[in-house]
């Protein structure tokens, strides 16, 4: 075989950029005489360029966003649909990092597909008012280490939830008390402090970075 096919006579299209490949082949035998076919061609068209904006973070209490390509296909991962455009609801799918993909092709082109991940915060009543005198997270943004400082009665329950919306720690206390929190094992990022008290909940947004 002559051009890019291997000695068993298999073409590996996935191997080759886009272009006009010329492919031959010729047969040798044991007594020397030799055969060769006429030459031919093997098109390897382009590969449709498929772009989705991305989307900032979202809470897991918001309305639907709509994301948005540059072509149209077929949308999978945590979405589904067809066209350039499809829902995503963040109140229905939930916190945490969810990969959207795009599978498109335009006509003369192979297909391509192209993914984003969109973030999915818990914002559930992190709007609560917190009675500042009562309740404080500080330093806050913090590197490794921060505290949050009780000056509540009763017994306290305190959660801490990264993005996603997973329980990375949990502690109590009963009275007015300094809490250390060491959350330096943890990625920088946004966590929701939950904060449980005689019956009330507060929720305190947290940021950790370098």
């Amino acid at each position: 075989w002559g051009g890019p096919i291997g000695e068993d006579g298999i073409l590996d299209p996935a191997g080759l950029s886009e272009g006009n490949y010329p492919i031959t082949y010729s047969w040798v035998g044991p007594n020397g005489c030799s055969l060769s076919d006429e030459s031919t061609s093997i098109i390897v068209p382009p590969t449709t360029e498929v772009e989705i904006a991305s989307v900032a973070t979202l809470c897991d209490d918001g309305a639907p966003v709509e994301l948005t390509a540059n072509v149209s296909g077929t949308w999978s991962g945590s979405v589904s649909g067809e066209g350039a455009s499809v829902w995503f609801d963040p109140t229905a799918i939930g916190a945490g990092t969810w990969t959207v993909q795009l599978e498109a092709s335009e006509v003369g082109s192979c297909p391509g597909i192209s993914e984003i991940d969109v973030l999915v915060e818990v914002c559930t009543g992190i709007e609560d008012i917190v009675p500042q005198a009562s309740l404080l997270l500080a330093p806050n943004p913090f590197h490794g280490m921060t505290q949050v400082f009780l000056r509540m009665e009763g017994l306290t329950w305190i959660e801490i939830l990264d993005a996603s919306g997973r329980l990375v720690m949990a502690r109590n206390s009963s009275g007015p008390v300094i809490l250390d929190l060491d959350l330096s094992d943890q990625p920088n990022g946004a966590f929701v402090v939950r904060v449980r008290n005689e019956g009330h909940v507060f929720h305190l947004r947290a940021v950790k970075s370098e």
